[in-house]
């Protein structure tokens, strides 16, 4: 018989791990700054680049970060606390003109240039968008649609049209612009979006060499060049390491510490930390797609194994709980009681409704995570596995490092469950709603529920801002958490360090920077 569970005894266990782990010694390896300068900042990632440039091609937070300087957008939502979070910074679009609610004509800024010394113009525009909403992209714009119409008026403007579709503008805008970078072309025609950066951002894309990706600074930028010379994004799997390159100076600034990381370098007069409450929720994602997971009642008694208050306490710092399946900031975000909570009682009712009784009958279940990459995943999955198999599920946790992580939680015929965050720097909802849980592509958990696609159409399709809100709040949320294709664990809060000569740096709610005023004095 397994020896009883005590959640108590685990987070003391734990604890005690944390205690010894945060006497920081000395790392593995110290990391030879090859890039050493006064204008020189090296960021040390703790996720892998996928080694494909098309911006459309990925979900990887690792690119998005490198994309944030070398790409800009048509428009863009920097979501900065106490401001509208449905403010838009305009970029290369200065001025959108809507004709009706499909309709809009864009004015394209003028002077803007590629890396690559061409103008951007409408013809970019229009390349870009209808590239980004193609079907079957894994960012792309508006999935199961056809693509946008963009009709050029002249070099600098164009009108464009979702009325095939009939999907407002003033909601697929939101979705849109955050989400497309923008591309020349040419590049596009020609097929080379995949191996080289040619963005109009105020960095320039110079070399891969090994896990650094290598910036400089884009003279020619509209807002002006930056006062950083290059930019250095390495990857560095283990958190240790980065905390003493930062110390040593091999580095300026690194992601994603660990709670008591946070805790022991804000104590240390050599570097500044610094904690942004992100629009990243964790979720635990069910595969919908095979047994036992495409049976709902499975998956609501495997919320009602999970304790999500001892997952938050393990965080401390680094995460705060949510009640409800998007992150605070989207549109239409509310606080949900329908939440399903830590109920063993419950939890056992379903397995039995299910023909489960105690967990007997179900097949052994790969719970797939990730170490290194966010913060706790190994020590919470832990956590997870034990409250599960208290129930009567046999879970086995695969923990992976990043890159290996990156490739299996895509692939729905693996595994049973898999850990994931999922952020994105826009109050509109459709990123998570679109790409997480709308078939296709329901890209991590392989849901296919007619009611959920129809809940998602129908707010995507309602023009009033007012009702869209409504339907949010009150069906699509709601029907979410009810079908539980995942579970919302807690919401990131984004750890991040770095010197104290590092000054101007600005750090988005999805974890990507702002370093157009950096500077290190």
């Amino acid at each position: 018989m397994a020896k009883k569970f005590s959640r108590r005894h685990f987070l003391k266990t734990v604890g005690t791990g944390l205690a010894a782990g945060a006497a920081i010694s000395s790392p593995p390896f110290i990391i030879r700054n090859a890039y050493a300068g006064r204008k020189t900042v090296r960021f040390l990632g703790a996720e892998n680049v996928t080694g494909n440039w098309d911006p459309t091609a990925n979900t990887s937070l690792a690119n998005v970060l490198i994309e944030t300087q070398t790409f800009n957008h048509c428009i863009f939502y920097p979501m900065i606390p106490g401001r509208d979070p449905l403010s838009p910074t305009n970029q290369i679009i200065e001025n959108i003109k809507m004709i009706n609610p499909f309709v809009a004509e864009y004015k394209v800024r003028k002077g803007i240039k590629f890396h690559n010394g061409k103008d951007c113009l409408a013809e970019d525009i229009k390349a870009s968008i209808e590239y980004a909403s193609t079907p079957g992209r894994p960012r792309g714009v508006i999935p199961g649609a056809e693509m946008i119409d963009v009709k050029i008026i002249n070099s600098h403007a164009a009108l464009v049209s979702s009325e095939a579709k009939g999907i407002p503008l003033n909601n697929s805008l939101n979705y849109l612009h955050p989400f497309v970078c923008i591309m020349s072309a040419q590049d596009i025609v020609e097929k080379n979006i995949e191996k080289r950066i040619n963005g109009t951002g105020p960095f320039k894309f110079i070399a891969q060499e090994g896990d650094n990706t290598i910036l400089e600074a884009n003279p020619d930028y509209y807002l002006g060049r930056p006062k950083i010379d290059r930019l250095v994004f390495s990857y560095v799997p283990d958190s240790t390491t980065r905390i003493m390159s930062l110390l040593s100076g091999e580095a300026q600034m690194i992601e994603r510490l660990e709670p008591e990381q946070f805790q022991s370098l804000s104590k240390n007069d050599k570097v500044r930390v610094t904690k942004t409450v992100s629009i990243e929720n964790k979720y635990l994602h069910f595969r919908c797609n095979k047994k036992p997971f495409d049976d709902l009642r499975v998956r609501r008694a495997a919320c009602h194994a999970i304790d999500r208050s001892t997952i938050v306490e393990i965080m401390g710092e680094a995460g705060t709980a949510v009640y409800n399946i998007v992150p605070r900031g989207k549109i239409g975000y509310s606080d949900l009681s329908t939440i399903p909570e830590y109920d063993p009682h419950k939890c056992q009712q379903l397995l039995s409704d299910a023909g489960y009784p105690k967990g007997k009958g179900l097949p052994e279940l790969e719970y797939i995570t990730s170490t290194g990459f966010y913060p706790k995943t190994k020590e919470y999955g832990e956590i997870i596995q034990a409250l599960m198999q208290e129930q009567g599920f046999p879970v086995k946790l695969t923990v992976h490092e990043p890159a290996t992580w990156n490739e299996r939680i895509y692939n729905l015929a693996e595994g049973h469950m898999v850990d994931c965050g999922w952020a994105a720097t826009a109050p509109e909802p459709g990123v998570h709603l679109n790409l997480l849980w709308n078939n296709p592509p329901a890209l991590q958990n392989g849901l296919n529920d007619k009611d959920v696609n129809a809940s998602i159409a129908k707010q995507l399709q309602e023009p009033n801002l007012t009702k869209r809100i409504e339907i949010l709040k009150t069906e699509t949320y709601p029907l979410l958490v009810e079908r539980s294709p995942s579970l919302a664990l807690f919401t990131s809060v984004m750890l991040h360090g770095m010197a104290k000569q590092l000054e101007g740096v600005h750090i988005y709610p999805d974890g990507s920077l702002n370093l157009l005023k950096a500077d290190v004095v």
